[in-house]
């Protein structure tokens, strides 16, 4: 087996209990280790497996989706060492040992995993120091404590620790790793073999059907069922049909941007039954960017193109096709589709029934799905957080269009006498008749819609609408579309 300077694989379970793990138990530690034996001996750092009452290894051999239970079979606190063995694993020949000197470069070979992808990363480090007092320098993370360092030779020479401040850079000797066999193999000159190691803090039941990939097909895409049970995404299934777009009838308070009325046709689709959260954010960015902080939050203070970022990382990872919905698509499922009762809002005529905005909010964004549904069993479409949309920012089509907008007063070059009021750190502009500020306010913006938490309640109608910079921010998330 070849190993790339990055090889992404599927691994539909790391992080929770969840996939090919059957019963919850919490992660303790995360880290990676490396084979040193035939019989499945796998050499960790301590740390990693200190007071975990169940060890599971990932990525090994051709089914680089199962979980093994590891045993700990031998522990060093003098090398902060562990040695692991998994007895069912499919025995194969080490890579051969080496030696190295101080100044030497060298590579850190380590598993690095999420709920989204497995990566195998090769990163170049010198190493510092003397006997008993390595330290590597180079770009690594925590994830790479525990993992193999090797040579110029592709031999192994020892295993990244930590040092006293806990970060990843201590060399551990491979004389320090027990059991370890140094036999010339027809694996000679591979890199060694990588696993990812976590401890958990309760014994976990394993699915005994995992997904099978060989190695050929580790690089292909995962089965879309992995990433929804994996990100925790529920699509409903919305019928197409023909709806009366804007704002008319009883959704009363309506802006010239929501006019005028117009018969669109929208296509079947699926959208997401809930904004996208800040778990399922984390899992796949890795980073959160919402001011207030919580697993069950919609994830907000997301740009356009961070939206994006996000799904087209889920897409290149799992063969999904996920997309951002269009503004029929939108309004049409905020509208309840063609199970619409014609509600003021999405679900009611009650806005408090169905949404978090300024006078029940707090400021401040809710727990997704805590509000009744609309007709179509989809949460949040008016209020919470306000949605993007994949389209471009256009009129209806009346070429006397007025329209409002939110922006910020210092991206744009606006008469006083067309300011109309100032809301929570936004402007609200009326566009005079002059096209050239017209069209200085829609070049290249997108479609916001959904209103939100600091909403007052004359802008929570399903037509709302404004135009955004695809950089704007502030209190904005989005939704899937499929």
């Amino acid at each position: 087996m070849k190993i790339k300077s990055i090889i992404y694989r599927c691994l539909t379970t790391v992080l929770g209990a969840i996939g090919c793990i059957g019963a919850s138990a919490d992660v303790i530690s995360t880290g990676s280790g490396f084979v040193i034996g035939k019989d499945g001996t796998i050499a960790t750092e301590l740390s990693i497996v200190k007071g975990a009452k169940d060890v599971i290894v990932y990525g090994l051999g051709e089914n680089i989706a199962q979980a093994y239970h590891a045993e700990i079979i031998l522990v060093s606190q003098a090398s902060n060492l562990a040695v692991l063995r998994i007895p069912d694993f499919v025995p194969f020949k080490p890579i051969k040992v080496g030696t190295f000197n101080s100044n030497d470069s060298l590579k850190v070979v380590y598993d690095k995993f999420s709920m989204i992808k497995n990566e195998i990363l090769i990163v170049n480090a010198v190493v510092k120091g003397s006997a008993d007092n390595y330290e590597l320098v180079g770009e690594f993370d925590d994830a790479a404590i525990g993992s193999a360092v090797i040579n110029s030779k592709n031999e192994l020479v020892g295993m990244l620790a930590k040092n006293k401040a806990g970060k990843p850079c201590k060399l551990v000797e491979i004389s320090k790793v027990p059991f370890l066999e140094s036999d010339d193999s027809d694996l000679l000159g591979a890199m060694p073999f990588a696993c990812a190691v976590v401890g958990h803090d309760e014994r976990v039941e394993l699915d005994e059907n995992p997904i099978v990939f060989t190695i050929e097909e580790q690089d292909k895409e995962v089965k879309r069922t992995n990433v929804l049970d994996l990100l925790g995404i529920e699509m409903i299934d919305v019928e197409g049909g023909s709806f009366m777009m804007g704002c008319a009838g009883n959704y009363g308070d309506c802006q010239s941007a929501e006019k005028p009325v117009h018969e669109v046709k929208v296509e079947s689709f699926k959208l997401s039954k809930f904004e996208v959260t800040q778990k399922q954010w984390n899992l796949v960015m890795e980073a959160n960017p919402s001011p207030i902080k919580g697993d069950d939050l919609p994830v907000y203070n997301v740009s356009y193109d961070d939206a994006l970022e996000f799904i087209s990382k889920v897409n290149s990872s799992s063969g999904t096709k996920f997309r951002l919905p269009t503004e029929a698509e939108w309004e049409f499922a905020a509208k309840g589709g063609v199970k619409s009762q014609g509600f003021q809002y999405a679900g009611s005529n009650s806005l408090d029934d169905v949404a978090w905005y300024r006078d029940n909010s707090g400021a401040k964004p809710h727990t997704v799905g805590t509000k009744k549904p609309n007709e179509l069993g989809i949460y949040d479409m008016s209020g919470n957080v306000s949605e993007w949309c994949i389209d471009d920012f256009k009129s209806y089509s009346a070429p006397d269009y007025k329209p409002y907008y939110y922006s910020k007063f210092v991206d744009l070059e606006i008469p006083d006498t067309v300011k109309v009021a100032v809301r929570d750190s936004f402007a609200l502009y009326k566009i005079d008749e002059s096209e050239k500020l017209k069209n200085k306010l829609t070049k290249d913006r997108k479609v916001m819609r959904g209103s939100g938490y600091f909403y007052e309640k004359a802008r929570c109608n399903l037509s709302y609408r404004r135009a955004c910079a695809t950089t704007d921010k502030y209190t904005f998330g989005f939704r899937l579309a499929e």
